[in-house]
């Protein structure tokens, strides 16, 4: 009996290192421009450096609109931000880049060091390039808690059902958002239904397809 439980253990352990695996795999895809969001146009339209000549943090002012593919940001769709555009404040503090997302005309709030000392002034000043690729990174990590969670629940929902193919079907909605945006993800969602439709039940259960993915996992 211990041995059946320890059995059912790991094998419960190897299905939810599976999930996270593939998780983790969907969320790296999610900070790709193309896969994870569409920028549909980004201007920085101010930049003010060293506004404190103490503490020497720069503000720049971003005017942003994007969309995020539905399959790797869930959460925003279900709450009506698949959509985002805006005024936004990135906040540069210290001796390197360390944007916060601020309300455009927000005072930032300068912090401590994490020795306890007040952050020293700016040795460099980025460019407008890597303000432009900071602030665009920024926005997609403050949105990856939840849906991480969301992706992380999936997995282990097709980890229940026994299809690992049905990951197929994810990533062809992903490459569908890369070539046709939202209209592309329902396309790709609808050929990889049919793709794996197909290997599920057209061909036989030890193809070489099947055998040579769960080898993989074994």
């Amino acid at each position: 009996m211990p041995s059946k439980n320890r059995s059912r253990a790991s094998r419960a352990a190897r299905k939810f290192i599976f999930s996270l695996s593939m998780t983790l795999f969907f969320v790296f895809l999610s900070l790709f421009e193309g896969l994870g969001y569409q920028i549909l146009s980004l201007e920085e339209a101010t930049f003010t450096a060293n506004v404190d000549h103490q503490v020497g943090y720069d503000v720049a002012g971003m005017v942003f609109e994007a969309g995020y593919n539905p399959l790797l940001f869930p959460s925003n769709w279900l709450f009506g931000r698949g959509y985002v555009a805006g005024n936004f404040s990135t906040v540069y503090v210290g001796q390197g880049p360390g944007p916060h997302d601020l309300p455009m005309g927000e005072v930032p709030r300068i912090g401590r060091g994490a020795a306890g000392g007040a952050f020293s002034p700016r040795s460099y000043m980025p460019t407008p390039d890597i303000r432009r690729e900071d602030f665009v990174l920024s926005m997609a990590l403050r949105e990856l808690p939840i849906n991480f969670l969301l992706l992380l629940g999936v997995a282990v929902i097709i980890e229940i059902l026994g299809h690992r193919l049905l990951h197929t079907i994810f990533l062809c909605g992903i490459l569908g958002f890369f070539v046709a945006g939202v209209v592309g993800v329902i396309i790709g969602l609808v050929f990889g239904a049919i793709a794996t439709l197909i290997c599920m039940v057209k061909l036989p259960k030890n193809n070489i397809v099947t055998e040579s993915w769960n080898a993989l996992w074994k």
